[in-house]
């Protein structure tokens, strides 16, 4: 019949692409491209028959099906295909013939497997529960696709669905917390393969945690409080830790619920150049959180170019020291002293040299040097600073915050 209908073909009353679908009962199937070696899901368009079989070749001549399709309309059958080519043909053999004929318009490319040190490393370790973030996979492949599964499950169970960009970037979103692992399949493929760093020999991990709430004291104090307008000045915030975001807004504004911190505030500092004078209040958003809090004890003063007030000339406070520091040992900072050498040690901070000391009353014990301190017994002598990497100490005046 099939050779009938090919015979009409040739004189036209049947075209000749559909009398040569008509010789399988087949015409198309779900997937034009599967990775090597993997067990993959493909679906027949067509009717097949119980003991029936079919498997993917270069040709179909001279070659033996051995995958048994599933009976049924429309049906999925598990192929394994381990030659790497393109335009593979589908080779089909009825239950009841001794050979083979291909399913014409149809065809399969069968790519390499993925390798599992395809990422190198991603550039964000922590993800907040529910909410959508972007991430860079180091080494991603545009039309390469992921996902992130908990550490426990397979990857060989999972399917990658989001798909990333040229530059190896994609969203997620994932809705539980715990730690998770990152299953990767290569363009064109369908497997999916756990990564790891091959240079480090470590898995690529990501944290999800549950966002908090941020504290409206986190922040402390900043140093300085008063800038001048349009020069770059650098501020330290205390409290600030990895992952905070700020922003500065004037005091005239109703509120942070509808201002997004955006400044990254992980280093503890940054540098802000303000174009316009004013008085200034922080909104802050901790790592992990969703929200942006006011902080209370936050108040930045922006000041015209030239202009000098109390405040400013009042900075200067004199802080005398009685420590003869040319006798001690200077160290970069009083907690890398030991026991032994604590007393003997002395750091420098903005200028000024601070007599180190061994505290008993934290645990473990620790050396310290308090640069805050007023008390003249800790605080280095005026020039006795010389010879340990420095000239000597600044003089008695110290810039205060």
């Amino acid at each position: 019949f099939s050779r009938f209908l090919s015979l009409l073909g040739l004189f036209g009353l049947v075209p000749v692409s559909e009398a040569k679908n008509q010789a399988t009962p087949f015409t198309a199937i779900s997937k034009s491209s599967i990775s090597a070696s993997w067990p993959t899901n493909i679906t027949l368009t067509g009717t097949a028959i119980g003991g029936a079989k079919a498997d993917f070749f270069p040709s179909c001549t001279g070659v033996e099906p051995k995958t048994l399709l599933t009976p049924g309309q429309d049906q999925a059958t598990t192929f394994v295909v381990n030659v790497i080519a393109r335009d593979l043909k589908l080779c089909y053999q009825a239950p009841s013939s001794a050979t083979q004929e291909e399913v014409h318009g149809v065809s399969l490319d069968v790519v390499e497997a993925t390798s599992p040190e395809q990422i190198k490393s991603t550039d964000s370790s922590i993800a907040i529960v529910s909410k959508e973030f972007e991430i860079t996979l180091e080494g991603g492949q545009k039309g390469a696709k992921a996902i992130f599964i908990p550490v426990a499950d397979a990857c060989k169970s999972k399917n990658p669905r989001e798909v990333l960009d040229s530059t190896g970037k994609t969203i997620f979103k994932i809705g539980s917390p715990g730690a998770y692992k990152l299953c990767y399949q290569a363009p064109g493929g369908t497997d999916s393969v756990e990564q790891v760093n091959a240079d480090l020999s470590y898995p690529i991990r990501l944290q999800v945690v549950k966002h908090v709430a941020t504290s409206p004291k986190l922040i402390t104090s900043i140093s300085p409080h008063i800038l001048t307008a349009n020069i770059p000045a650098m501020i330290q915030f205390e409290g600030a830790t990895e992952g905070d975001k700020g922003a500065w807004v004037h005091s005239g504004a109703l509120g942070c619920q509808d201002i997004e911190p955006t400044l990254d505030m992980t280093a503890g500092h940054r540098t802000f150049t303000i174009t316009t004078t004013g008085t200034y209040k922080l909104c802050y958003r901790a790592s992990s959180a969703l929200d942006s809090v006011l902080q209370e004890a936050i108040t930045l003063t922006v000041i015209p170019p030239g202009v000098i007030g109390g405040d400013m000339i009042n900075r200067w406070t004199e802080k005398a020291g009685n420590v003869d520091c040319s006798t001690l040992t200077l160290v970069p900072h009083c907690g890398q002293a030991l026991e032994a050498t604590c007393t003997k040690s002395f750091m420098i901070d903005d200028g000024r040299g601070y007599h180190c000391q061994w505290n008993t009353t934290a645990w473990p014990p620790e050396c310290q040097g308090d640069t805050s301190t007023t008390d003249a017994d800790q605080v280095c002598t005026k020039n006795t600073c010389g010879g340990q990497g420095t000239s000597r100490c600044w003089g008695t005046l110290r810039l205060e915050d």
